[in-house]
């Protein structure tokens, strides 16, 4: 689950990574993780994006959990060995235990709320002055998106949401 928030990725994607995909020879994490593109969505594309600090924790300890219970780790090997249908279980009920209950979560909604910090980071940083970021544009291409249009559809961006985010920006323009 870590993995797919922290890619972005959706669950087919992530699901097609294998040990040596994130591993170097030595077993430490890759900085870098590739996708290869038979395994993106409409097969045009691959794509290649920073493994962060936490995700390289959480391999190495989904790793050192493996080696303790005796399962060697092979290259070829398919980090998380389920389909589609067990990863959502396995997401519906961490969310549940967690107290979110069920409705309304799915292997999706981790891609989303990636898609959705994504953005929240680069409203922030337009707050603090940087004036050179795009909030939307950070969000399409961490989600590989080729249309904004896409991207939208990601955030719960409703009309009172527009006119509230329309009334802030307005203070950031607006002399004192």
């Amino acid at each position: 689950m870590v993995t797919m928030y922290y890619l972005g990725w959706r669950i087919s994607e992530v699901l097609s990574l294998t040990w040596g995909d994130v591993l170097a020879p030595g077993g430490s994490p890759q900085t870098w993780v590739t996708l290869q593109r038979r395994h993106r969505k409409g097969h045009r594309e691959g794509v290649t994006q920073p493994v962060t600090a936490a995700m390289a924790r959480e391999l190495c300890a989904y790793r050192d959990a493996l080696a303790a219970a005796g399962r060697p780790i092979l290259t070829a090997d398919h980090l998380w060995p389920f389909n589609r249908q067990h990863a959502w279980r396995v997401i519906s009920d961490a969310c549940w235990r967690a107290g979110l209950g069920r409705r309304g979560i799915g292997c999706h909604g981790l891609r989303k709320r990636h898609g959705l910090d994504v953005h929240d980071d680069g409203m922030l940083r337009l707050k603090q002055g940087e004036t050179s970021v795009n909030p939307m544009r950070l969000a399409q291409q961490s989600l590989g998106h080729k249309s904004q249009a896409s991207t939208e559809h990601y955030l719960p961006f409703g009309d009172q949401a527009v006119y509230e985010a329309r009334e802030r920006l307005q203070r950031f323009t607006s002399p004192p």
